[in-house]
């Protein structure tokens, strides 16, 4: 069995974060190793200040990691500029041929997840990343591109490339239309079509995307195959949604 290692921050209403994570790997019959980066007291319209995991307890937590073989990595919510360099320095001992990262600058409560919320902070682990998986809006604040047509995703993903990373998925979800997500893969863009469910707000669906792709990719999947077939479990997933509370969001 495939096993993959995720890194994330936990949300104890499980709606995004290693909850979401954890449910998406066993979706895909992979073996997940968690690491928690960070906890959090949130809901769907709520947050605290985040509480990164102390740099010896994120140390050991990857320490005790590096007895594994792991086919793929997803990284989810970092906290801290420190926290990148920690596991930059653990990837750089511990290779792994496929590093998927969704660069989570806010969560959809308001929290800030990365601080500073800028590409400085991720910089040392960008030469890692297989593929980076950032929505419109996270494009433009790392970047400082505002994706509005595909010379401009062009031009960003360029950016992210300039610093190692090989490919970058724009996720087009949170858009107007049609959730359209674009690829950019050996120097080309794709667009990677959706279907729209609703008008209900569901959470979480980031996070369930690019670990998706990384148990994809974990398998053998190719690039671009791997982010068409997530995308379509996906929204398979969101028609099954479920209201745990008496808000409007839904949880995967």
């Amino acid at each position: 069995m495939e096993q993959l290692l995720i890194i994330s921050g936990h949300d104890p209403s499980t709606g995004s974060g290693m909850a979401a994570d954890l449910r998406a790997a066993h979706c895909m019959g992979v073996l997940p190793f968690a690491i928690i980066s960070a906890l959090t007291a949130q809901g769907e319209d709520h947050f605290v200040t985040p509480f990164p995991a102390p740099p010896e307890i994120l140390q050991a937590q990857l320490h005790i990691a590096r007895g594994y073989q792991f086919h793929a990595v997803k990284i989810g919510m970092l906290g801290t500029a420190d926290t990148v360099v920690l596991i930059s320095r653990w990837l750089a001992s511990n290779p792994v041929s496929h590093v998927v990262l969704d660069p989570v600058l806010h969560s959809t409560s308001g929290g800030v997840l990365l601080s500073p919320p800028t590409l400085s902070s991720l910089i040392p682990l960008l030469p890692f990343v297989t593929l980076i998986t950032p929505n419109f809006s996270e494009t433009q604040l790392l970047t400082g591109i505002t994706p509005q047509t595909q010379s401009d995703m062009s031009r960003a993903a360029e950016v992210f490339a300039r610093h190692g990373t090989k490919a970058t998925l724009f996720k087009g979800g949170h858009r107007e239309g049609m959730p359209t997500d674009y690829l950019w893969h050996h120097g080309k863009i794709t667009a990677i079509e959706g279907t729209r469910i609703g008008e209900e707000n569901v959470r979480g669906t980031g996070c369930w995307l690019s670990t998706l792709i990384a148990a994809m990719l974990a398998r053998g999947t190719q690039m671009e195959q791997a982010c068409r077939e997530a995308k379509s479990i996906l929204t398979q997933q969101m028609m099954r949604a479920h209201r745990v509370s008496q808000r409007n969001a839904q949880i995967l």
